[in-house]
């Protein structure tokens, strides 16, 4: 007993002094208006709020979203799921040569890339194709995470249930390749594909740098047939971002998928045909196709922690889609793009968490990438709480909570385990806290600057993907609030206050 209390009084005063060496170190704290933080700190043993402000004033909350949305995928498909991508035929093998169509299928595979690819079409005995190279696309089209968000920023991708390499190319000339451009497109490109063990050239993808400040995209799949040099997307970008864009984001992510693949086939000695899109009213029966290669992705409960570790959007917007595709409610009324994706997380949400009340909430992307995310953070705590009780669930996800780099430097940076989420003009921040002899803790904190974020959503999507020194200066304000308002509980509750 003893022990424990000098441990106690111990933690006590190392924190008074800790406390005392920053408040000499760093500027007046920042003070955002009452009315643009909301914050909440709940016992997790005792069932109660020991804190707040604003609870009940839903907020923009960025990435927080993806807690919501990756339990719910852990809750629906179990932690031992795995996304196949297969490559199937309606023909048959005869001396080494395909009697048929190849036909190249998409499970929504979040973590698809490259080498996974080129490890599929290792398992293939096929000299040959006879018929044509086809692949499948989702049935709506989604250009994009969220269409108000830059268009050539890397983080907003299109969506489908075909893509690799989370649906983006690396924007760099003059580095060594592994694979070798096709003849096809003469000079060398200036984008590729990257992966652990491969760089491949993609000249199906250019980019023209032009002395406007403005983004342009432009798709155009009549390229690709019989037409050299074959490119299907390009780019007008800035002279002024040439050195400082280093990834552009795909918005064909299907087509994309099986372009890499025939590169990959040519370099195993298989030439297959130009890429078809197989039409939506011809889509093959499993009756009508045989596998004859099937790539499994790792286990959800490995890829559910690295989304949240890394607030990986594209990943966990293909598995919010993923989970739209297997609702038999929205299959029915035929929507499955993005205006149905509210009415779909809140109607779970209500489902599964019935006694709380979800009716402010509004989701408009699984990973949280828009302003028009809103949520409270009584609803995100009584969540948190939720998650806490199941630990079958938790555990997996716990592994995704981190220390985020702006509490290294705190005394709390081993006790604390958090997801933030950051948008221009929204800094948010939610997790559990586990002080030494305290009950634990789980917490939510959200900054929302509307007047920055409403002068970011009126400017048009062409805009620059890099936010302005004044933005990140706010972020690093919030990020401090933060951080003095958790060691202010952490003081309080070591003292016994709460």
């Amino acid at each position: 007993m003893r022990c424990k209390r000098l441990l106690h009084w111990f933690w006590i005063l190392l924190l008074v002094i800790m406390h005392n060496i920053a408040a000499v170190a760093q500027q007046p704290p920042f003070i955002p208006p009452k009315d643009q933080v909301s914050y909440v700190l709940y016992d997790l043993q005792q069932q109660k709020v020991l804190d707040g402000l604003n609870i009940d004033q839903p907020l923009q909350v960025a990435s927080l979203v993806k807690i919501i949305t990756l339990t719910m995928a852990m809750k629906q498909l179990g932690a031992d799921f795995r996304f196949k991508t297969q490559i199937t035929t309606n023909g048959h093998m005869e001396d080494g040569i395909l009697k048929g169509n190849l036909i190249l299928q998409g499970g929504f595979d979040p973590f698809l890339s490259s080498d996974d690819l080129a490890n599929l079409l290792s398992t293939l005995n096929i000299k040959n194709v006879s018929g044509n190279f086809y692949y499948q696309s989702y049935q709506q089209r989604i250009e994009s995470i969220n269409p108000q968000q830059p268009v050539a920023a890397s983080y907003n991708p299109a969506l489908d249930s075909l893509g690799i390499d989370f649906n983006r190319v690396w924007l760099q000339a003059n580095k060594p390749q592994f694979l070798q451009p096709d003849a096809r497109y003469g000079e060398s490109p200036e984008l590729f594909v990257i992966t652990d063990h491969r760089q491949i050239p993609t000249p199906w993808v250019r980019v023209a740098w032009r002395n406007s400040g403005y983004h342009f995209h432009k798709f155009d799949p009549s390229q690709t047939l019989n037409r050299v040099p074959a490119v299907a997307e390009s780019w007008n970008l800035p002279r002024s971002e040439e050195k400082l864009l280093q990834w552009l984001p795909i918005k064909q992510p299907a087509y994309h998928t099986a372009m890499v693949l025939q590169t990959l086939a040519a370099h195993q000695g298989l030439i297959l045909p130009e890429p078809q899109l197989i039409p939506s009213n011809q889509q093959p029966s499993t009756s009508d196709t045989n596998i004859i290669a099937t790539h499994e992705s790792i286990s959800l409960a490995e890829i559910a922690p690295r989304i949240l570790r890394y607030s990986n959007n594209i990943a966990v917007e293909t598995i919010g889609f993923f989970l739209m595709s297997q609702s038999a409610n929205l299959a029915k009324s035929g929507c499955l793009d993005r205006s149905c994706i509210s009415g779909f997380v809140t109607h779970w949400l209500a489902q599964t968490y019935p006694k709380y009340n979800w009716q402010q909430a509004h989701i408009a992307q699984f990973s949280g990438l828009g302003h028009d995310n809103r949520l409270t953070t009584n609803q995100l705590i009584e969540f948190l709480d939720s998650l806490w009780q199941e630990p079958n669930v938790f555990s997996i996800l716990q592994d995704g909570f981190i220390t985020p780099p702006f509490l290294q430097s705190s005394y709390l940076s081993t006790h604390i385990q958090a997801k933030t989420g950051t948008l221009i003009g929204v800094s948010a921040i939610a997790g559990y806290l586990f002080l030494p002899n305290r009950n634990p803790l789980a917490f939510v904190i959200v900054i929302n600057n509307p007047d920055m974020a409403e002068d970011l959503v009126n400017q048009t999507s062409d805009r620059s993907p890099f936010s302005t020194p004044a933005q990140r200066e706010w972020q690093q304000q919030t990020r401090q609030f933060q951080y003095k308002l958790l060691e202010f509980w952490a003081e309080k509750l070591l003292l016994k206050d709460y």
